[in-house]
């Protein structure tokens, strides 16, 4: 689960992937390509996901597009303001505590 929208909602992010000629559902909406893209973009930048994760954790839309424009105006700020952000990615290592 990519993100949630609160405990309120009926609607929840999920990335899968999808067998050739599954059907569709009417329970299952797919997302606009812009969504798609910035959620692709999020993945080289992490604290992208988990900020407009954090940020939507009491949103209470009412509606699978409200809730998918939320998250691309979230993602959006916080891709554009990486350059200024406190948060980069490291590779761990290992060190032997006492």
């Amino acid at each position: 689960m990519l993100a949630e929208p609160g405990p309120a909602s009926k609607f929840v992010l999920f990335r899968c992937d999808l067998p050739d000629g599954y059907e569709k559902s009417k329970d299952i909406t797919e997302v606009s390509d812009e969504l798609v893209e910035l959620l692709h973009s999020g993945e080289d930048y992490p604290p992208a996901l988990a900020l407009t994760r954090k940020d939507l954790e009491s949103d209470k839309s009412g509606s699978a597009i409200e809730f998918s424009k939320k998250l691309a105006e979230r993602l959006t700020f916080y891709l554009q303001e990486q350059a200024h952000s406190p948060f980069f990615m490291a590779k761990a290592k290992k060190t032997e505590l006492g």
